[in-house]
């Protein structure tokens, strides 16, 4: 029942915080506030087809949609990816990075991350659980995009001006060390929920970043 009351009030809080900082980010006339908003925009479609059926399915015990919870955990996950992508490409433009082999690097990883979301291995349309073994291997290509992505901020931190791009690998780390902890534990374990929960106030905390971009 605990479990259920802290799903319930704390996702629509963390919804509202996505959709709400996103916007804000989006209008204040800054390129680099701009493409972190719409980062963020895609980021909280992703999590909303996701959580919003979550939410209703703890409320209501009629609501039975396997449907609607499996094909929003697949979208989240791609909106993931491409959040992360936009991140790297804030990075690049900031620091006027060479699209070069880091570029394919990130691509990559990218890339193979998404096709392992669309594999029918996954069945979706079912939400199906996916065992331990499977589910490491299916996040292990953003696990490895998360660790590039911590390398190209770390390696471009300037520590004689402030600015906050020096402190997102902190938000990208934690985001990805929760979230794949969570991974490893399943959902029948009592830390996953506080790990999921980590996992969003991570992404949240790179959103307050950008409001401090020059």
């Amino acid at each position: 029942m605990m479990k259920k009351i802290i799903e319930v009030c704390a996702y629509p809080l963390i919804l509202a915080a996505f959709i709400v900082i996103s916007i804000f980010l989006c209008c204040q006339g800054n390129p680099y506030k701009l493409a972190l908003g719409i980062a963020g925009i895609i980021l909280a479609f992703g999590e909303c087809l996701y959580l919003i059926p979550k939410i209703i399915a703890d409320i209501s015990l009629a609501f039975e949609s396997q449907f609607a919870l499996g094909i929003g955990k697949a979208v989240c996950s791609v909106t993931r990816v491409l959040f992360m992508l936009i991140l790297y490409h804030i990075c690049a433009i900031f620091y006027n990075m060479p699209y070069n082999f880091v570029t394919g690097i990130v691509y990559f990883f990218a890339t193979v991350a998404v096709i392992m979301i669309v594999l029918p291995r996954n069945q979706w349309s079912e939400n199906k659980e996916h065992g331990l073994i499977w589910s490491l291997i299916l996040n292990t290509p953003m696990l490895f995009l998360g660790i590039v992505m911590i390398i190209i901020y770390s390696v471009n931190i300037n520590y004689a001006i402030w600015n906050p791009l020096n402190f997102f690998w902190i938000g990208i780390l934690f985001f990805h060390l929760s979230y794949f902890l969570s991974v490893a534990l399943q959902k029948n374990n009592s830390n996953w929920e506080l790990l999921n929960i980590l996992s969003y106030l991570a992404l949240i905390s790179i959103l307050i970043l950008g409001f401090y971009m020059i």
